[in-house]
């Protein structure tokens, strides 16, 4: 971990021309052998060479600046304070989350692994648990909860109003308090039909109408707890995501933000996306 200077495990893919495509990890290279999609040609850094042509949407040119990244070996420190001692890997897209993306955006995340010397690592863990606290108070208390509560907010003011609503037509030949009966009547409809439009509580057997019996039901009724999601809470707040793409940028961008990183790799960008589906695209290229 004390090592300076290049990456020792620096590994890459080349195309048939010998051209380097990227960089990679050593599983990586043992799939592509075991599929017969490449060989190796060097050990030592181990080099696999492709045995398809791979396609790229970009041309040669803008494919050369998005892999910059991938292409070049990566100096061995702190990509925040530049220590080369003590390093340990920093996953900038939490693992909690990466794993439960889609495989398209999890097969390229070399590009959000960084190094990081322990002080660092262990200043941009702490504050990254802040920033997944707050995911997690806005993810996993699910809409429909927050549905739940409203309902039963509304769900217990129309019990209240409905037993007052009793108690006046019970006086009201004594206390004259018609006109009371009825505003309060007024608002006991609103609720209640809001209510049976939820499905919470039976439709009234009278449009505008509710007899002492109806009113003795809501009085009972409560509200059904909605199941919450169940599974770990990156595997639920992923699933809740409308732009996983988006996601990721917003990691990327706090990283930096935060530990204001003065070492990145070359090529290394908030707004880099790899499209290469490695497995797809060697299909493509084998069918044609």
């Amino acid at each position: 971990m004390g090592s300076s200077g290049i990456n020792a495990e620096y590994m890459g893919i080349m195309d048939p021309n010998g051209n380097l495509f990227c960089s990679c990890d050593k599983h990586r290279i043992e799939w592509y052998v075991r599929k017969n999609l490449g060989t190796i040609v060097h050990e030592n850094p181990l080099t696999l060479k492709l045995s398809f042509q791979p396609i790229s949407p970009s041309s040669p040119q803008e494919q050369a600046e998005e892999n910059k990244s991938y292409t070049e070996p990566r100096e061995r420190c702190c990509v925040a304070c530049g220590a080369t001692r003590n390093l340990l890997n920093y996953y900038v897209v939490p693992s909690c989350y990466r794993q439960h993306m889609p495989k398209e955006h999890k097969m390229h995340r070399g590009h959000d692994v960084l190094l990081l010397c322990e002080g660092c690592h262990d200043v941009s863990t702490k504050k990254a648990e802040k920033v997944k606290k707050m995911l997690n108070e806005k993810y996993m208390k699910s809409a429909g909860s927050v549905e739940e509560e409203l309902n039963r907010k509304k769900l217990e003011s129309a019990k209240n109003m409905a037993e007052n609503l009793m108690k006046l037509r019970e006086h009201e030949e004594s206390w004259g308090i018609s006109r009371a009966k009825e505003k309060v009547l007024e608002k006991t409809l609103s609720l209640v039909n809001h209510l049976i439009k939820q499905g919470i509580i039976k439709p009234l057997k009278r449009d505008n109408e509710i007899s002492d019996e109806e009113l003795k039901e809501i009085m009972k009724s409560e509200i059904k707890t909605i199941e919450k999601p169940s599974g770990e809470p990156g595997e639920i707040i992923v699933k809740s995501l409308d732009d996983i793409a988006e996601f990721i940028r917003m990691w990327r961008k706090w990283f930096i933000e935060n530990m204001e990183p003065k070492f990145l790799p070359k090529g290394w960008s908030v707004y880099y996306k790899m499209e290469k589906d490695f497995e797809k695209l060697g299909a493509l290229s084998k069918n044609k």
